[in-house]
């Protein structure tokens, strides 16, 4: 089975309810940069490679820690998120 967009859309919907819960109108905030760099990263990757395989969805995981991770510590030294 593959995944359809309406699973995606529940899902990305899903992600941004608990971001928000959590963090926030910030948390949602990096919650959509991580879909951004998320979804032109795969776009790219699918380019290059023809489709995507489980390393390069291992690697999209990474990235969209990452991005979060960088997302809200840079919210959290400007003031704009406090734990």
């Amino acid at each position: 089975d593959q995944v359809r967009r309406s699973d995606f859309g529940i899902a990305t919907l899903s992600v941004l309810l608990v971001a928000l819960a959590l963090a926030g109108p910030w948390g949602v905030l990096a919650g959509l940069s991580v879909w951004l760099i998320a979804h032109l990263t795969a776009r790219r990757m699918v380019s290059a490679f023809g489709g995507l395989t489980g390393d390069t969805y291992g690697a999209l995981a990474e990235i969209g820690e990452a991005t979060a991770l960088l997302a809200l510590a840079a919210m959290l030294r400007h003031g704009l998120l406090w734990l």
